[in-house]
């Protein structure tokens, strides 16, 4: 039932080191990417992406994984451009709905898994579901050269789970609102404005811990995003010049119960009144961690001059320069005070007086809490970039040179990528291309850990029970909290690539072969310190270091060719990953690199261990489409995907070289799938330009049982077959 974009990794980069552009403005977080629990006392989820762009408003998608162009930075694994929509030259739209659900979807489960997985109260397990996507599109020609486009699109799911008894609905709902306009000023001037804004919430109820639903405990989770751009090209005699705005706000809010609290259930020998018994074991657990909003505000403003073409001498030239500069700013706040309530005291003569929170008459009271003050902090980076970039063509041969400086003022670093992509055309038909590259890519630095180390520590308070009256005694000061975040200037994580590759023309379509080779350095990763007197009663604080690492090869082949009313593409993809971290909250000290684990009867740093759960080894596609008679069309996606293997540590030790201790790792091994996914459409014109359209899309179409990632304490599996079912009206 989830609907939130999924995570991308591009040529064995992490998930928050692409690049997302929409219409050239970036639509990149750097709140807390890589943070995914929306129930942390002191943190957020985060995604990233800023804003969750519906893939019906795309018109063109490029990704670039290899080559990047230098116009192109901020990212270590790849880029993703999306141009939206343009205005139509005649008026028109459409009004569209599809729609799932659980009684559509096949489910593969462990057969002891059956009876918890029909009565879950966990979103890891959605026994039922629906999804609706569905939206309107109008065009609006305004005058000759001048149009106008809106939409508006929801994509909404409602997921049942048991909760204290009942089946109660988690809701997920993400809408999109957008409007462009596009003014044609002359035959040398073009002028586009867009508005895009992306309201996505979430409604939830905390999961069961330690065997004890908790109640009151619906929150609310929404991120909102709007954007604003503005693009003004212009063709001058000596090139094109091209200016692009931007203004972009997004933010995650937790709308949840203030307090938490931990409460004893009633005793076995209790005798009376018990107001707090809801727990299945020892506790009866109520409320949440409070209201919080983080936000990410950003302007920029690109220029880019592409000079007309030239030559000097045998070469001919195509020159890019550009400049651009982004400023964000980053906000995290908590509005109310909250407390989380522990260790509760039974006691049948406890008077709670005043201080009646955390207290009840005759029966209990709460000794401890942690307490988070409101806080309200923000900090800003400013970016810039310059590129220079020339496309030199000598006969058959072609390479394109460039430069491009990043400069922050956040970990005050002037980072320098120098790039270099080449092709030659063997035998200057355009039939065989000999293509290679040498560039280096630099990241972005994260508001994460700045924001951090400004929030107001975490302190501890206990109470205690005056004995004389049976009433509670004030709250005092048990401990301040030692754990504290610290920002750290450090460099920028960067890749270096190469890559060699051929296109040939073939059987009437193109077949290309690539090979990757990327190696990521300075990474950003986590680490734990003492002070610098290094008290052991002192505070803990945690930073980023830059001791990550990871090294990616893909070798790919693709073949495409399309003819009448038909097309067809091949391809086959071998990859291998090695990293030292899934991302940056992971530690990974000094000490930790050097942490030594028997594998296949070596000793190694366990850092080095492959980390064979992310590669499959082999994935293909066969992708073939066809438009039929009588207004049928049909897509056909095969995917292949081989098994691959999982590195666990199996909880036996061996002796090491000083008679210490040392875990024995081994790889479990999980089978290839090969999943069918089919599309049939039927359209048919009802009158002029009014017409309609059928669509049922069948997901995983022969029911393959695919494991989901290694098993854990219990095996899970991908989605078995799945229908979709749509309708479209257009005028």
């Amino acid at each position: 039932g989830e609907i939130s974009p999924p995570l991308l990794s591009i040529s064995g980069g992490k998930v928050y080191d692409n690049s997302f552009m929409i219409d050239g403005v970036g639509n990149n977080s750097l709140l807390d990417p890589a943070w995914t629990d929306p129930e942390s006392s002191n943190n957020l989820p985060g995604h990233p992406q800023e804003l969750f762009l519906d893939a019906d408003l795309i018109g063109e998608a490029t990704v670039y994984r290899s080559n990047v162009p230098v116009e192109f930075g901020g990212f270590t694994g790849g880029v993703v451009e999306a141009d939206t929509i343009m205005p139509a030259t005649e008026f028109g739209g459409k009004v569209d709905l599809r729609t799932t659900r659980a009684s559509w979807t096949r489910f593969h489960l462990d057969d002891d898994h059956e009876d918890c997985f029909d009565h879950s109260n966990s979103v890891e397990q959605q026994p039922r579901f629906s999804k609706y996507d569905g939206g309107a599109l109008v065009n609006v020609p305004l005058a000759e050269g001048m149009g106008l486009i809106a939409s508006y699109r929801e994509l909404y799911s409602r997921i049942p789970l048991r909760h204290f008894g009942e089946t109660q609905d988690q809701t997920r709902d993400l809408q999109t609102f957008f409007v462009k306009y596009v003014y044609d000023l002359s035959d040398r001037t073009s002028l586009r404005l867009s508005y895009i804004q992306t309201p996505y919430n979430e409604e939830r109820f905390r999961e069961e811990t330690m065997g004890s639903e908790i109640k009151n405990s619906w929150y609310d989770i929404d991120q909102n995003g709007y954007r604003l751009s503005a693009e003004l090209s212009h063709l001058f005699d000596l090139g094109e010049l091209e200016v692009l705005g931007g203004y972009q706000s997004s933010g995650t809010s937790r709308q949840a119960p203030t307090h938490y609290y931990n409460w004893n259930t009633r005793p076995d020998d209790w005798v009376g009144e018990w107001d707090k018994d809801w727990g299945t074991k020892l506790y009866s657990k109520e409320g949440g961690y409070g209201d919080l909003e983080s936000s990410q505000e950003s302007e920029s403003v690109k220029l880019k001059f592409t000079v007309k073409p030239f030559d000097t001498g045998p070469l001919s030239h195509e020159v890019k320069l550009g400049y651009g500069f982004e400023r964000v700013t980053g906000t995290f706040e908590r509005r109310d005070l909250t407390y989380n309530y522990s260790v509760a005291k039974t006691d049948a003569d406890v008077i709670c007086g005043d201080d009646s929170q955390g207290c009840i008459d005759g029966q209990q009271y709460m000794s401890f809490r942690s307490v988070y003050r409101s806080d309200d902090v923000n900090e800003t980076i400013d970016l810039h970039h310059v590129y220079l970039q020339d496309s030199l063509r000598f006969k058959r041969l072609t390479l394109r040179p460039g430069y491009r400086i990043n400069r922050d003022n956040f970990m005050d670093n002037t980072d320098h990528d120098l790039r270099l992509a080449g092709s030659l055309d063997v035998f200057g038909s355009g039939d065989t291309l000999l293509i290679g590259g040498v560039n280096r890519y630099h990241g972005r630095p994260l508001l994460t850990y700045k924001l951090a180390e400004a929030k107001k520590p975490v302190y501890n308070e206990k109470r205690t029970l005056d004995l004389a009256t049976d009433m509670l005694n004030p709250w005092t000061l048990f401990s301040m909290g030692k754990a504290f975040t610290q920002y750290s200037e450090l460099d920028t994580p960067y890749s270096d690539e190469w890559t060699a590759g051929v296109d040939q023309a073939l059987l009437g379509g193109r077949l290309s072969l690539t090979y990757i080779e990327r190696r990521g350095k300075d990474e950003f990763a986590t680490q734990t310190s003492k002070s610098k007197d290094d008290d052991e009663e002192g505070p803990m604080f945690t930073t980023l270091n830059n001791n990550g690492s990871s090294e990616h090869q893909e070798f790919s082949v693709e073949w495409k060719r399309s003819w009448t009313n038909h097309a067809l593409a091949v391809n086959d993809t071998w990859q291998q990953t090695e990293t030292s971290n899934d991302n940056y909250r992971t530690l990974l000290e000094d000490e930790q690199l050097e942490e030594l684990v028997y594998y296949h009867g070596e000793l190694i740093r366990r850092v080095d261990l492959p980390r064979d759960d992310y590669n499959r080894g082999y994935t293909g596609n066969l992708i073939y489409s066809a438009r039929l008679p009588h207004g049928f069309a049909f897509t056909n996606r095969t995917r292949y995907r081989s098994g691959f293997e999982a590195i666990e540590n199996t909880g036996d030790e061996e002796d090491g070289p000083n008679g210490e201790k040392i875990a024995i790792y081994d790889k479990v091994k999980q089978p290839e799938s090969w999943l069918f996914d089919w599309k049939l459409t039927w359209r048919r014109d009802l009158y002029h330009s009014h017409g309609l359209q059928l669509s049922l899309e069948i997901n995983n179409v022969f029911n393959q049982k695919v494991p989901a990632g290694a098993a854990e304490e219990i095996q899970t599996y991908e989605l078995g077959r799945q229908f979709w079912a749509g309708m479209e009206y257009y005028f």
